[in-house]
């Protein structure tokens, strides 16, 4: 039998953190975990820790009561270090789920004294846990994706009824208004349909090519009518407003790529008045994901569609390198984990034509309705 935390009960103020400090994607998966420790526990306090860079997919979650942030740019100063693991141990928490295996979650594991302290079974992070959970032994498949069942299993040790995997970005009217503003400035139609294209990617190997990307954009644009709105991060600008010139000039004022936002949260003000995402398998493809925005996503070599994407939601969509040569998942997966990043996924993505990405996004916009044709 697995154990309970100690003095769990009804009348029990339960103290859980959630600790994961990577990525958007990495993060916004885990407010999952917040949101089923709440809904088990209603009166429990629920705490996140993670990186001031993705606090923006934990800021506003009604299931989180605080987002503890750690500084990136001072993580390396022993003064900051010591206070901010000073004020977690200071918090007294219960339980720590400790998402993923990095030195600030073995160091809060280990400063804590919390009587629970459950994480991955990974050497030398297993040492400063009292539950260890192997990842991708017999996970639950539940369609929502292997990395966040593989969270999930992290719930199994509390005896956790997992109602939801989903996950959830919450905007506020405000916020709403901010992005509507945003794109009318820009010269946005607001009456006709709005693509978000994500182009970039912190990672140069997850980046399809610019070049099919464009051809994808005259497609929408000639046969839908479409806006195409480029967004872009710190030091993505110059490589996403190329875009445009890979486009005829009659096409090229329906790209809009001066929109510049200021914030995980704010990009995500406009997704929300989008009607459908197209990019790299990155960190806003999760977003719109979060918002319910129709997203279709074109995995690197390198990744893992099943990992990341729903297998089980017409709405949530993936094309990789396997389906364009026809493989099942297990024939391309014995394939692309032995490719490595930046070195094997170049000649590899390049057999994901833009024709077949094409072909499977179409069928996607009919079945779902969300474009309208416009007949040419």
């Amino acid at each position: 039998m697995s154990r309970r935390p100690a003095g769990i009960g009804r009348d029990a103020k339960m103290r859980y953190l959630v600790i994961q400090t990577r990525d958007i994607g990495d993060v916004m998966l885990s407010t999952a975990l917040c949101n089923s420790l709440r809904a088990s526990h209603p009166d429990a306090r629920v705490d996140m820790m993670t990186m001031d860079h993705s606090r923006g997919v934990a800021d506003g979650n009604p299931n989180i009561d605080e987002v503890i942030v750690l500084v990136k740019a001072r993580r390396n100063s022993l003064r900051y270090m010591f206070n901010f693991l000073r004020k977690v141990r200071r918090k007294k928490y219960d339980v720590i789920i400790n998402v993923q295996g990095q030195l600030i979650g073995l160091m809060s594991c280990l400063c804590s004294l919390s009587s629970r302290r459950i994480g991955m079974d990974n050497f030398p992070w297993s040492l400063f846990h009292t539950d260890n959970v192997v990842f991708r032994s017999q996970p639950e498949a539940s369609g929502e994706g292997d990395t966040i069942d593989d969270r999930f299993n992290l719930l199994a040790p509390l005896g956790i009824e997992i109602k939801s995997r989903s996950y959830h970005l919450w905007l506020d009217d405000a916020e709403l208004q901010t992005g509507r503003d945003l794109l009318a400035t820009a010269g946005v139609d607001l009456s006709r349909p709005v693509v978000a294209l994500g182009v970039n990617s912190r990672d140069d190997y997850k980046q399809w090519p610019l070049a099919h990307f464009a051809e994808l954009a005259q497609w929408l644009i000639e046969g839908y009518g479409a806006q195409v709105y480029v967004f872009f991060g710190p030091g993505e600008e110059d490589y996403t407003k190329s875009l445009r010139s890979l486009l005829p000039d009659e096409h090229q004022h329906s790209v809009f790529d001066d929109i510049r936002t200021r914030s995980i949260r704010e990009l995500g003000t406009v997704f929300s008045h989008c009607a459908l995402y197209l990019g790299n398998d990155t960190g806003p493809r999760h977003i719109a994901q979060a918002l319910d925005l129709p997203a279709f996503a074109v995995v690197s070599p390198v990744s893992s569609k099943r990992g990341w994407v729903p297998w089980n939601n017409p709405r949530f969509r993936a094309v990789d390198t396997g389906d364009a040569l026809g493989l099942t998942g297990e024939e391309w997966g014995r394939i692309s984990y032995k490719l490595t990043p930046g070195v094997d996924d170049g000649d590899w993505f390049a057999k994901l034509s833009p024709g077949f990405v094409q072909a499977r996004l179409s069928e996607m916009i009919d079945e779902l309705g969300l474009l309208v044709a416009q007949g040419v």
